[in-house]
């Protein structure tokens, strides 16, 4: 189980990354690699 665990590891960090505007708890859990707010946010702001 845990060979299994840590094999399937990297490939389910990379199919949970998530986009820009998704709910967040932490930075790590974002494609764009910034949590802001509870959303998933660029590093540099954005002007709307």
């Amino acid at each position: 189980v845990l060979h299994r665990n840590a094999r399937m590891t990297p490939l389910w960090r990379i199919l949970s990354s998530k986009p820009h505007g998704a709910y967040c708890h932490d930075h790590i859990e974002c494609s764009t690699g910034l949590c802001r707010n509870g959303f998933c946010s660029f590093d540099e702001p954005v002007h709307s």
